[in-house]
């Protein structure tokens, strides 16, 4: 007779922490199954046994409802469902097998030992670090009787009405109800206990940082006091920093499975929690733990009569740490000039992509590896784009690499190299040109008010190719501009004379700049025929002079000349950001450009410049006679493709700036499709949030959340572009430091929350700051911008859910919520854990730091 297959046996009810199995996750939750591990691992763990899923499902199943229907009902008829299996829980009685596994097991912990045991929740799935803060161990269960009673408790709870509805806002966790495993060990009284972080939040990953407290581990949980902190350097092995803190309390058992609040005698407060020994003891561990799992852990632990043991562990991501301070990143003038104003989101939501496919590009088309540049190569911050400082360093050392085998070679091989290598990607580069010009002539004409959501999003998508690909050649012409002058120069050194100056040959190069430049010239001589129109210039600001040209009809024909030629050339100087009006719908920009000009009396082209750069182009390609042919023909060819390539450069910004137009039209006809209170609020979306909104039909509750959401964005632009980083020494500030807790650093206004009713108030990107943070004010987190614990530490839940959120976050900070108040400005840096305060009243008055 044949074996049955494995998976028809019955789940059992019971499995022992000392024999269980990680393929087990689905059985007896992730807090037991990290604990095996452990345990296998020889760490000290406290024996257990845990009550299975199969044991909670069967339960339940008696109760008569189906739970694999729950997670096709709809938020209120689950409610109604889940209320009903709480009453029949309490009612009736837990399934006879079920109930003899548990008492057998309990018998067996706790033969001739201390009846007391503790009953802790362990979901049934990895990522179960943010629901697992909101479930409370149950402690002091010190018979079968009570056991029976607060295993029907932890069920119930899982049934509550704000459980149901954290539920359905976690698609996975509303997938599956039958989630809970309960973990029995014995109860223990600890002397300390405390949370550990195998990396240190402000600095690296080559650390470990301990907090302590005496008595139960609620006290640096749950972050209602300070905690002692140690942080150990894993490579030295030693203790580099320690903080030992006054604690007034402790917390211990009490009556009924509850904690309480134990002062601690005034001579024993300031004692350190842990000694070297234990804290070397704790890292021996850790490394061993680390070295099984691979990837950084969040510790709990206590010390009693038994010595140190582990209460939970998690793994959890490893952090993203820059290498790169802040203040190094450097601005994008070098490689892009005409990205130096503020993005919006949905700008940077479409620049974002185009910039890292463009230099994707760039390495398959110079051969380079995926890896020759540093990453990220960009970021955002405050609304502005930075560059990785090693960037530029990069590209140079690649160039010359690419050059150096030719050092030693003579000039004729070099410059023939040089010109093979050259000309194929000039050819390319005039074929991106061409194809990107055809594509937006034909986009220009195109009336997209009838045209579906589909087809604007499509078009959007393809101008974002478009402006890749070119955005790629152009950035290949950057490089080859810098090569061909460095050929150039090298040619001269060796055949021209010394004492000639040669910049002149490349000023005043045609192309699209000069092009513009010249038509701005005709229109200011236009302007200067007109002596009224002049005084117009002079005497009022570009707003003004708009509209007067408009009334006169000699002034509005120029004005649409006007914008006819600069259409054909481009006009940069408006900028590539589409929350701005190009020059097509607000020429106050042109206007003031020529306001300028006539005020300094210049021209925005040097015509002399011209013909000195002509007359010694003819002198040389004249004058030399002496040189050998092959000398002349390589004199040639280097000076146009010089030339040819620095006119490319000027002339990049002007081809982009046409497209911008045209991403500003599309989106403005999005929007007509959106709820927005005003179609410019558009540009405070992300594309993907666009592509949700479209997708997802919008009910009230969504709108409101959206408008609040952009009222949130429209906030923090305006703050952040009126206050500098150097704002703290000139402005009135408020200053606090506090523990590094979450990392990323975030600005916005401040929402004191004391009570679970002052979340109600709480808006998109405020900073919350409280005394310490509940575990179930973890959905908060997902609209708050950063969070500010006046107790606590860096291994609080409050901290913990702040790096499951990214959420940047500062603990342990004095005073705060007595010298912060709702509605002061908070710039919070998370990785520093650095705090400035400013009143809005003086910041909206301090114009110096308008930009």
């Amino acid at each position: 007779m044949s074996r049955p297959p494995e998976a028809s046996t019955p789940a059992p009810h019971i499995v022992w922490l000392h024999e269980a199995h990680p393929r087990q996750l689905d059985l007896i939750g992730s807090k037991a199954v990290n604990l095996a591990v452990a345990l296998r691992l020889k760490q000290p763990v406290p024996p257990g046994f845990v009550i299975t899923t199969a044991a909670y499902r069967q339960s339940l199943q008696q109760t008569g409802l189906n739970m694999d229907q729950l997670s096709r009902l709809a938020y209120d008829d689950a409610l109604q469902n889940a209320r009903t299996i709480q009453h029949y829980l309490f009612k009736q009685a837990i399934p006879s097998d079920v109930l003899t596994a548990i008492r057998s097991a309990y018998k067996q912990l706790t033969d001739g030992k201390d009846p007391r045991v503790v009953i802790r929740p362990s979901l049934s799935y990895g990522n179960g670090l943010d629901f697992a803060k909101r479930l409370r161990p149950i402690l002091g269960v010190k018979s079968l009787i009570e056991l029976e009673k607060a295993l029907k408790m932890a069920w119930a709870f899982m049934w509550l009405d704000d459980v149901v509805h954290y539920r359905f806002s976690r698609p996975a966790l509303h997938q599956n109800w039958v989630d809970l495993a309960l973990l029995i060990q014995p109860l223990h009284t600890p002397y300390v206990s405390g949370s550990l972080l195998t990396y240190q939040p402000e600095k690296d990953d080559q650390s470990f940082v301990m907090e302590a407290a005496r008595g139960l581990n609620e006290a640096v949980g749950r972050g209602v006091l300070v905690p002692d902190r140690f942080v150990w350097q894993r490579f030295l092995k030693t203790t580099s920093e320690k903080e030992i803190v006054r604690k007034p309390l402790r917390f211990a058992l009490a009556s009924e499975w509850a904690v309480q609040e134990v002062p601690i005698e005034t001579a024993q407060q300031s004692q350190p929690s842990l000694n070297d020994a234990d804290i070397r003891a704790l890292a021996e561990s850790t490394e061993h733990l680390l070295t099984a799992h691979q990837r950084h852990l969040e510790i709990e632990w206590f010390k009693s009569e038994q010595g140190l043991q582990i209460l939970q562990l998690t793994p959890i991501p490893a952090p993203d740490f820059e290498e790169v301070a802040p203040e190094d990143w450097q601005s994008p003038a070098s490689l892009f000039p005409y990205f130096e104003k503020p993005f919006s989101p949905l700008g940077w939501s479409f620049w974002e992509p185009v910039l890292q496919g463009a230099v994707t590009q760039l390495q398959s088309l110079m051969d380079w590896s995926e890896d020759s540049l540093p990453q990220p190569i960009f970021r955002l911050h405050e609304h502005k784009l930075s560059l990785h400082p090693e960037i530029l360093p990069a590209l140079q050392q690649m160039l010359e690499q690419h050059w150096a085998g030719l050092a030693d070679k003579s000039p004729y091989a070099r410059y023939t190299h040089f010109l093979r290598w050259f000309l194929p990607h000039q050819y390319h580069w005039v074929r991106a040109c061409k194809r990107f010009t055809q594509q937006l002539a034909l986009e220009w004409e195109a009336d997209f008010g009838s045209w579906s959501t589909d087809e604007l999003l499509l078009k959007l998508d393809d101008l974002a190719e478009t402006a890749t690909e070119f955005l790629a050649r152009s950035l290949q012409i950057r490089l080859l501009s810098h090569v061909s002058s460095v050929m150039f120069s090298d040619y001269t050194q060796h055949f021209l004379p010394a004492d000639q100056v040669y910049d002149i040959l490349f000023q005043s190069l045609s192309g699209r700049h000069q092009a513009t430049c010249a038509v701005l010239d005709q229109h200011l001589d236009q302007i200067q025929n007109h002596p009224e129109w002049v005084q117009i210039f002079k005497k009022e600001n570009p707003h003004q002079i708009l509209r007067l040209l408009q009334l006169d009809e000699a002034g509005k024909r120029w004005l649409e000349q006007l914008n006819q030629d600069i259409a054909t050339t481009g006009f940069y100087q408006i900028g590539l950001e589409p929350l701005y009006p190009s020059w097509v719908e607000a020429p106050q920009v042109i206007l003031h450009e020529l306001k300028e000009a006539l005020q300094q009396q210049q021209r925005f082209s040097d015509p002399g410049q011209q013909s000195q750069r002509e007359a010694l182009e003819a002198e040389l390609l004249t004058g030399f006679s002496w040189l050998e042919l092959p000398q002349r023909f390589f004199f040639t060819s280097l000076l146009r493709l010089n030339q040819y390539s620095l006119s490319a450069v000027q002339d990049e910004p002007f081809y982009l700036a046409m497209l911008i137009p045209l991403v500003r039209r599309l989106s403005l006809n999005l929007a007509r499709y959106l709820p927005l209170d005003s179609r410019q609020d558009v540009f405070y979306l992300t594309l993907p949030e666009i592509h949700e909104m479209i997708q997802d039909q919008m009910n009230a509750y969504k709108i409101k959340t959206l408008r609040e959401l952009i009222q949130a964005r429209k906030y923090k632009r305006r703050i952040t572009h009126r206050l500098a980083p150097e704002a703290a020494s000139e402005l009135e500030a408020l200053e606090f430091k506090g523990r590094a807790a979450s990392r990323g650093e975030a600005l916005g206004k401040a929402r004191l929350i004391l009570r679970s009713e002052d979340l109600k108030q709480l808006q998109p990107g405020e900073i919350v700051v409280t005394d310490y943070f509940e575990p179930f004010w973890e959905q908060a987190l997902e609209k708050a911008g950063g969070l500010v614990m006046e107790l606590g530490g860096t291994l609080s839940h409050g901290a913990m859910l702040a790096r499951h959120y990214q959420v940047p976050a500062i603990a342990a900070v004095s005073g705060a919520t007595q010298r912060l108040s709702t509605g002061l400005i908070v710039r919070l840096d998370g990785n520093r854990g650095h705090l400035l305060a400013y009143q809005e009243a003086l910041l909206e008055a301090h114009e110096e730091f308008v930009y």
